[in-house]
C-alpha cells in the first residue's frame, strides 16, 4: 500500500507499507533459499545493504525467511530546477521462523513452519532514518540517499551509515 499526499508549499508525504509471506504447501516444508523473503537496500530499509536485513548464516550471507514486512515515512520537496531533496525513516523486519532453530527438520511439517512463522511475523523490527537528493529526469530520478541504522549489530557487522545510489523512487 503506497499513499502520497500534497501538504501544500511543494512538499509531499509519501508512506507505504510492504507486507508479505510464503505458505510451504504440496508437502514443500524447506523454502529454497532463492525464493526467501528479504528485506533491505535502496528500495527498503535503506540502511542496510541490499538483502542485508535478516537471519544470517554462519558464513554472513542472508538466509532470508518466510515473512517480511517494510513500512517507509518520507517527506519530499523540489528545492531548484530539477533537484529535489528528502527525509525519511524506513522500518522492517524478514520473520526467520526462530521457532523452527532447535525442531529437527525431518520431523517439521508446513504447519510447524505457518505456526513459527506467525510467531515472528511482527518481531525484531529495524529502522533507517536518513536523507536523500534527487535529480529529476525524464526516465526517473537519480538519487543518492545516506540512510542512519540508529542499532548497528557488531555481532552481525551491520554499518552505522549506508549510501545508496540508484535510479527511480524509493517507493
Amino acid at each position: 500500500v503506497k499513499l502520497f499526499q500534497s501538504l501544500g508549499a511543494g512538499i509531499v508525504l509519501g508512506l507505504r507499507l510492504d507486507t508479505g509471506f510464503i505458505v510451504p504447501t504440496n508437502g514443500n516444508e524447506e523454502i529454497p533459499v532463492n525464493e526467501r523473503s528479504y528485506t533491505g537496500g535502496e528500495s527498503s530499509v535503506r540502511s542496510f545493504e541490499q538483502d542485508q536485513l535478516g537471519p544470517k548464516g554462519d558464513s554472513g550471507d542472508p538466509l532470508g525467511g518466510l515473512a517480511s514486512t517494510v513500512a517507509s515515512v518520507e517527506l519530499r520537496r523540489r528545492i531548484v530546477g530539477n533537484l529535489a531533496a528528502s527525509v525519511f525513516a524506513d522500518f522492517g523486519n524478514v520473520a526467520p521462523n526462530r521457532s523452527l532453530e532447535a525442531i529437527d527438520p525431518g520431523t517439521t511439517n508446513a504447519a510447524d513452519q505457518v505456526d513459527g512463522m506467525w510467531n515472528d511475523y511482527l518481531q525484531d523490527f529495524r529502522a533507517g532514518l536518513g536523507v536523500g537528493f534527487q535529480y529529476l529526469t525524464p526516465v526517473g530520478p537519480a538519487r543518492l540517499d545516506l540512510a542512519w541504522n540508529p542499532d548497528p549489530r557488531e555481532s552481525e557487522r551491520e554499518a552505522a551509515f549506508v549510501w545508496h545510489f540508484s535510479v527511480g523512487m524509493a517507493f
